[in-house]
């Protein structure tokens, strides 16, 4: 081998390592995988703000279902991965319309509810998002949940759009 050649042998190595290295990369995100069965214990003395939930999850390439357990009763939903909207049972237990997106290194579950306000009879609409992420080593699961009403006087939005509440989730 010449001098001449070993930097090109180099160039030629490294370049072949990326070529390798950088679809595998794209690959594992795409294909994050919510997975499993986690546990927010929630506060201490069992407060009725801040209760025990168990989340069990089942994700494939197609859709993603979620049971959700709180002292209060179970709820299960499946969703299609496409971002469709359906019809769905809300984490508070009434019916809505929900889609489910991945985008990154999240999952997002938004649902879209009505009520109507007591004080002036109108009819409103609460948009509830969760940001779902998992930690590194996918043993902890951090859900970040806004809290929206689409049409109404900006005055009654949650902190602009903001998360209003984050629960970590322990991975069982």
């Amino acid at each position: 081998m010449t001098r001449r050649s070993i930097p090109q042998i180099l160039f030629v190595a490294s370049v072949a390592l990326a070529a390798t290295a950088v679809p595998h990369a794209i690959f594992a995100a795409t294909n994050l995988n919510f997975t499993g069965k986690f546990v927010h214990r929630g506060g201490k003395g069992g407060s009725d703000l801040d209760p025990e939930i168990t989340l069990d999850v089942v994700q494939n390439a197609q859709s993603v279902e979620i049971a959700r357990e709180t002292s209060g009763g179970k709820t299960s939903n499946q969703y299609p991965l496409d971002g469709s909207v359906q019809d769905c049972v809300s984490s508070t237990g009434v019916s809505a319309k929900c889609k489910v997106q991945l985008k990154g290194k999240n999952l997002f579950l938004e649902s879209t509810t009505e009520s109507t306000d007591s004080a002036s009879g109108t009819l409103v609409h609460i948009r509830t998002v969760e940001q779902w992420q998992l930690s590194g080593d996918s043993k902890t699961l951090t859900i970040k949940v806004r809290v929206d009403f689409p049409g109404s006087n900006a005055g009654i939005s949650s902190a602009g759009g903001e998360s209003v509440e984050e629960e970590k989730y322990a991975r069982e």
